[in-house]
């Protein structure tokens, strides 16, 4: 799970735009897609957040000033976490998230992370992911409007989710109820 989250911190903003390298911490960013300004690992800051001066962490609003690098990666975490129940409660709608391999739920909780509720667009996505055997992942590409009104295509973004999640897939299978993902991680852990 480690090197996906790595690979979208990589893809949310792998230049570190917004990190002050004297201070050692991040600062807000323009959106591509426009609207609130953006920081971190692809935060997006609410109006509140914004018009503040800060990011909620837990139950602590964290001013700009104080966002380290270790705050930046919980804020990441957090977001994550929640953006993980959106996708585990659109798959839900019609059929089971227990069900799908780490590798899906990582997929599927990248979708929200990236679009937000937009994502409940996908529709396709979901379908294909509950079918067996079906080629899902290509459902993953998506584009968006910049804030020229300039339609861009998010395939820099996609491709690279699609290359790690086909490896995942031609990974050794382990004994029913063994997560070949995890027990990869496991075995690199050691």
């Amino acid at each position: 799970m480690k090197d996906f989250k790595n690979l979208i911190k990589q893809k949310e903003n792998g230049g570190r735009k917004g990190f002050d390298s004297k201070s050692k911490t991040w600062k807000p960013h323009e959106s591509a897609e426009g609207g609130t300004d953006t920081i971190g690992w692809g935060h997006k800051l609410t109006t509140a957040e914004q018009a503040g001066g800060y990011v909620i962490i837990g139950e602590e609003k964290v001013p700009f000033a104080q966002l380290t690098e270790d705050k930046n990666n919980i804020l990441f975490e957090q977001d994550w976490a929640r953006k993980s129940q959106d996708a585990a409660k659109f798959i839900n709608e019609k059929g089971d998230w227990n069900s799908l391999t780490e590798p899906q739920k990582l997929v599927s909780t990248e979708l929200f992370y990236n679009l937000g509720n937009k994502a409940t667009q996908y529709k396709n996505f979901r379908d294909k992911i509950l079918t067996p055997n079906s080629n899902f992942i290509e459902e993953i590409d998506r584009s968006y409007t910049d804030t020229k009104g300039k339609k861009r295509s998010l395939t820099e973004r996609t491709d690279p989710i699609k290359a790690w999640y086909k490896e995942q897939e031609k990974a050794p299978k382990n004994a029913p109820g063994v997560n070949p993902f995890e027990a990869q991680l496991q075995t690199a852990e050691n």
